[in-house]
């Protein structure tokens, strides 16, 4: 960069500053505290201008970081770049040593990438460099999209109490900062005037819920075909993203978007993922394997009740499956194109509505939860879990037999109740007489009986299980539900 370049720029940036206070000493304290987060440039006050130009391409772009500091000069401003897009990495990493951004981020936030007493301010500019090179790159790619409007090309984003960003497609030296400022102060003004109004408006009405992506990651409906340019440039999801089934279950609104995000209007926590996990039960006995999602995997959201789309996201945990949600942010071809299974629609309407009909059974319910467990543990190789949970599906099972045989016998009053007395009838002791009655074959009396021994060696003796166990407990107890009456249906979907 040329010294009249960077003197350029320091001289606009140093308007900006003094034309701001000079519009916000005059106004009044209620309008001073609605000047936007995202706008306020009160001492102190600095910032640090980070410019990419491409030469070939004749185009700027420039990240602004504005900081509160105490520490640190007001009005303090520094000029870096430019450089070409090519280097973005390089250059970035460079600037994540400086001395500025090694200091711990505020004891009493909690941010959505976890432990904060670990967690420094470079950290959090790390993570915002990664949209920005992705946000800057599309910038470059749209050579006949570029919009003049200034107000599409002012982008802003929050970062901490005491910090902010501008992304600027174009360098902001050859924008008016009478107008910036001018448009600050009118918006922090209109908020003032508006929030009576608001206050009389209707209240919030939107559906208040819990959702989740499926995982192992699914793609619902067609993938979208990608022109050679969005391949090679990319292309964000959101601009794909839309809602491709809205249904009901259990008297709850469902909707799902095309990327696996599965939504349920449900204000209860517990009651949301216990609906959730017995659709994800039943897409697991269909052919299509599904973690059982977790409560800290679970993200608030509200459903616009006319347009049905996600109006508000809130998740604060990080796991592989929450990640698909950040994963939305990357280029089409990765999501799309990446290990995902592409289930129809109709298929997956299919598979809620089966969950809805059979859950109404309380022990069809029990048995599709631990049927989910029993798989995410058997994927998390989790086998001791994965084997208990599977053997209780087996003994529902066996006990399943032995009351059918007590009925086809036609036996009742107390010697029923005694034959159906757990105290006096073990498992052990019901598979003798489900073998000698013919009920079980004999290589399945022999099976059943070495894993019973197995269960049984493991919650007295703590014994460990190989996956070759677990998978063997694993399938039969598959094999079992599908032979249900009421699940027979699955292996046609």
């Amino acid at each position: 960069m040329s010294d009249i370049e960077t003197e350029e720029i320091e001289k606009w940036c140093n308007s900006l500053f003094n034309l701001f206070r000079k519009e916000y000493i005059k106004l009044n304290s209620k309008e001073r505290r609605n000047i936007s987060n995202l706008d306020d440039l009160s001492p102190p006050c600095q910032v640090d201008l980070i410019w990419f130009r491409s030469k070939a391409l004749d185009r700027d772009f420039q990240l602004l970081i504005f900081t509160h500091f105490k520490d640190r000069k007001d009005k303090e401003i520094r000029v870096f770049g430019p450089y070409e897009p090519s280097e973005a990495v390089i250059k970035f990493e460079e600037l994540l040593k400086d001395r500025k951004w090694d200091r711990s981020l505020p004891r009493s936030k909690r941010y959505f990438f976890g432990d904060l007493d670990k967690r420094k301010y470079s950290s959090l500019i790390e993570s915002h460099f990664v949209s920005t090179i992705k946000n800057f790159q599309n910038h470059f790619s749209a050579l006949s999209k570029e919009n003049k409007n200034l107000k599409k090309r002012v982008g802003k984003n929050i970062l901490l109490d005491d910090s902010f960003t501008w992304h600027i497609r174009g360098n902001i030296s050859k924008l008016n900062p009478e107008n910036l400022v001018f448009n600050i102060i009118k918006d922090a003004k209109r908020r003032v005037t508006l929030k009576p109004q608001l206050l009389k408006e209707k209240k919030d009405v939107s559906l208040r819920g819990y959702g989740a992506h499926f995982y192992p990651p699914i793609w619902v409906g067609k993938r979208p075909k990608l022109s050679l340019e969005q391949k090679t440039f990319g292309s964000p999801l959101p601009l794909w993203s839309k809602i491709v089934l809205n249904t009901t279950y259990k008297g709850s609104k469902v909707i799902v978007e095309n990327d696996g995000f599965i939504g349920i209007a449900e204000s209860d926590m517990f009651r949301a993922k216990e609906k959730l996990n017995e659709i994800m039960a039943i897409a697991n006995l269909t052919k299509i394997p599904s973690y059982s999602i977790k409560e800290s995997e679970l993200a608030e959201i509200k459903i616009n009740p006319k347009s049905l789309g996600i109006s508000s996201w809130t998740s604060t945990t990080s796991s592989l499956r929450t990640k698909l949600h950040e994963e939305r942010w990357h280029n089409l071809s990765e999501v799309v194109y990446s290990e995902r299974s592409i289930i129809p629609k109709n298929r997956l309407l299919r598979i809620i509505k089966i969950a809805e009909k059979v859950t109404e059974k309380l022990e069809r319910k029990n048995d599709l939860i631990f049927i989910l467990e029993a798989f995410t543990f058997f994927e998390n190789t989790e086998f001791r879990q994965s084997y208990i949970m599977s053997w209780s599906i087996i003994e529902n099972f066996i006990e399943n037999e032995w009351n059918m045989l007590i009925e086809e016998k036609k036996i009742a009053g107390k010697r029923k109740d005694k034959l159906k007395n757990p105290i006096s009838w073990s498992t052990d002791y019901i598979l003798e007489v489900l073998s000698l009655s013919g009920k079980i074959k004999d290589k399945e009396y022999e099976l059943l009986m070495k894993m019973k021994k197995k269960r049984n060696d493991i919650i007295h003796n703590g014994a460990d299980v190989s996956r070759k166990e677990a998978k063997e407990c694993l399938d039969l107890a598959f094999l079992f539900l599908t032979m249900k009456e009421d699940l027979r249906e699955l292996a046609m979907i």
